[in-house]
């Protein structure tokens, strides 16, 4: 008999329930230095989860899918694997504070798209900004990550799929989608998921339904404004007031800090030409004249 060495590596997936399952079997020990676990939960990014659902659950429909409707989905996936921060974990109690104050909706689109929450401020903002890294790892160490429970991207699917409106419904728009979640929910979400606690707004999947309709509004909002020519009123707000700040330093000979980098830079008269231009200003002095 000869001993062969196989230059191979077995890979395999399981859930947690099977895995501690297997390390109680006596034999778990000689598998033990063999093994490199790696954790693989549940996207928390709902633009990557999105671009799933245009993959999986558009071609399956007989309806036309109108836009957004598995964005929808998807940001309320998202939102059911999320949990709340612990102040505690962190090193930096200023940061720890800001992440434990995160809502799941300011959470979420801070994985996806980067988005710091408008209400924090300026000093805040650059705390949060700069502590992403550890935000994103905060929950490594933990026996309970985030995507470890919530609405899986296989039940979703699936769940939306038994849902369908009538054959003689042509077009499947993310308003009706809402209200099929909100009766298909309880089927597509784990009983383990649905059972855990609700503490700062997380975990309420109910309630994530009202929110995502709301951004979906939102966006739609902001799509017919952009499309008219028309845009918030409060951003007019923003920009009048940047508009005061940098004709403030201009007439006092100062330099514009930015408040995220903390770069100086003259002040920009680009701007200041351009909103006196929307604003019909007459006789000024020009711009960089001294």
């Amino acid at each position: 008999m000869s001993m062969l060495t196989v230059n191979a590596v077995l890979v395999a997936s399981t859930n947690e329930i099977h895995l501690e399952a297997f390390r109680q079997h006596p034999e778990y020990n000689s598998f033990r230095a063999r093994l490199l676990p790696l954790r693989a939960g549940y996207l928390l990014d709902y633009k990557r989860e999105h671009e799933i659902y245009d993959l999986q659950i558009v071609p399956q429909l007989r309806q036309h899918v109108a836009p957004h409707a598995t964005h929808v989905a998807a940001l309320w996936a998202v939102l059911t694997r999320l949990l709340p921060s612990k102040a505690e974990r962190y090193d930096d109690a200023a940061l720890g504070k800001i992440a434990a104050d995160l809502t799941p909706m300011e959470k979420a689109r801070l994985y996806a798209e980067g988005t710091i929450p408008r209400r924090l401020s300026t000093e805040q903002s650059k705390v949060l900004r700069a502590g992403l890294a550890d935000l994103a790892h905060e929950f490594e160490t933990q026996p309970e990550y985030e995507g470890l429970t919530g609405a899986s991207a296989r039940e979703i699917p699936r769940g939306v799929a038994r849902c369908q409106p009538a054959p003689a419904t042509r077009v499947l728009v993310s308003a009706r989608r809402v209200r099929i979640k909100s009766k298909c929910c309880a089927r597509t979400v784990t009983t383990s998921s649905c059972s855990t606690s609700r503490k700062s707004g997380y975990h309420d999947y109910h309630d994530f339904l009202k929110q995502v309709q709301k951004a979906w509004l939102e966006l739609l909002d902001r799509e017919v404004r952009t499309s008219t020519g028309l845009v918030e009123e409060s951003r007019y707000e923003e920009l009048f007031e940047k508009y005061i700040t940098h004709v403030s330093l201009w007439l006092k000979g100062e330099r514009y800090r930015d408040p995220i980098t903390g770069d100086q830079s003259d002040p920009d008269q680009t701007l200041l030409k351009r909103v006196e231009t929307i604003l019909e200003v007459k006789n000024t002095r020009s711009f960089g004249a001294t």
